[in-house]
């Protein structure tokens, strides 16, 4: 049953993931699948689901794409199931991250510092047998600067492919600034393909150090990718195995002290135990001291609590329950950062247990099983001032590395 369910979590990243699809489906509403989990069927068959905004086709039209081949037993990190036989191989887009490693030299020079891109990312399924994941990025001029191949990095909280890293040659840094352009790619020599699954663009930017009179400090200058782009996009998501409810989204600084409080229409559910929030993705460099607040920003993600539940399965618990199935209508989940009010994440569920009035997409493949958590983009309302300055139009452009989800609006 498991792998018929992932047959079909794959058709449905293949099926919706075109901003064609995104944009002839949006305006008329939009739903994710229901809550329920799929029947297993003898033969899955491809259907027309609503648009997704996960990942970016594997290949194009004019290239062979190698079929997904079983991972051989061994003692390696667990990494994400495949989609048995679809082909269905692509970037999630959702977890791709851009950084900039800071070298202290360029080119030699210990007076001058430079940066080397890191690449983090995740797919819909393994690499086949014989193929190698790479990125290639350009400098902001179009021409070449670095390719690096990616490896599987196995975490306490995360598993990712990176590519770059400290094991980068750092003599490949450069010093320059700007927009820079980088594809993920997959070369299959026994296949003869290579292709690429995923292209984007980072914005990088610097700031001078602390020490040394101010052309010094210009030369030893820190760089990051400014992800103000982030800010306004959050998500809302369940796990269909333990019937939780989650949420996640930015934040621009640190994460201690975040709490969020789930409210059905207008009033606050009280909620059994304190919901957990964990930030996993960090971006940026918090010891930039020239830019306040400081160039870092961080994702959170929070699993409300266990008397929040999708639907009800018969279970007893011995507290009130609310199951969203039998609530529809209006939530919203208002975030204290600090003991402030930082976030308003609101969302729609209908009759049927979807959610509404987002952007559908499959979040992410849990590492531990290969569940597939679903939800929608929402729009995130930055309230207060903890965040800083930042560009609340940034989404526009460089959302998802030059990847806006289609429909998508912020909230005011």
């Amino acid at each position: 049953m498991k792998k018929q369910m992932l047959v079909v979590a794959a058709l449905l990243i293949l099926t919706c993931l075109s901003p064609q699809a995104a944009s002839a489906q949006l305006p008329g509403g939009l739903r994710i699948p229901k809550v329920s989990k799929p029947k297993p069927s003898p033969t899955p068959a491809p259907t027309a689901p609503a648009p997704t905004e996960t990942a970016q086709p594997a290949a194009p039209s004019n290239q062979t794409r190698p079929a997904a081949q079983p991972q051989p037993a061994s003692s390696a990190p667990a990494q994400p199931q495949a989609a048995a036989g679809s082909g269905a191989l692509a970037v999630l887009k959702n977890l791709v991250s851009v950084t900039a490693r800071t070298v202290t030299s360029y080119k030699g020079d210990g007076s001058t510092y430079s940066w080397t891109p890191v690449i983090k990312f995740n797919t819909s399924g393994p690499m086949p047998r014989g193929a190698q994941y790479y990125a290639t990025v350009s400098l902001p001029n179009g021409s070449p600067w670095v390719e690096m191949d990616c490896k599987w990095v196995d975490g306490s909280q995360s598993n990712y492919f990176q590519c770059g890293g400290p094991d980068f040659p750092e003599d490949k840094g450069t010093t320059a600034t700007g927009v820079f352009p980088f594809a993920i790619k997959l070369r299959n020599e026994l296949q003869g393909t290579d292709q690429t699954l995923f292209t984007g663009k980072v914005k990088i930017e610097k700031a001078p150090g602390d020490n040394g009179t101010p052309a010094e400090r210009a030369k030893k200058s820190f760089f990051f990718p400014n992800m103000d782009w982030a800010l306004p996009v959050g998500y809302v998501y369940y796990s269909p195995a333990d019937n939780q409810l989650y949420t996640a989204f930015w934040v621009r600084g640190g994460t201690y002290d975040v709490e969020p409080h789930l409210f059905y229409q207008g009033k606050e559910i009280g909620l059994q135990g304190k919901p957990s929030c964990n930030s996993n993705i960090e971006v940026g460099d918090a010891y930039i001291r020239s830019v306040k607040p400081a160039p870092l920003w961080k994702f959170v993600e929070c699993r409300m609590s266990t008397s929040v539940m999708i639907r009800d399965k018969g279970e007893k618990f011995g507290i009130p329950i609310h199951y969203l199935t039998s609530n529809p209508g209006d939530y919203e989940i208002k975030v204290l950062w600090n003991e402030d009010l930082s976030r308003s994440i609101k969302f729609n569920v209908g009759a049927g247990g979807d959610f509404n009035g987002g952007v559908p997409l499959l979040y992410k493949v849990r590492e531990l099983d290969g569940e597939r958590l679903p939800g929608v983009i929402v729009p995130v309302q930055i309230v207060g001032t903890q965040d800083g300055t930042w560009n609340k139009n940034a989404w526009k452009t460089d959302a998802f590395y030059g990847n806006p989800p289609q429909g998508f609006t912020p909230a005011p």
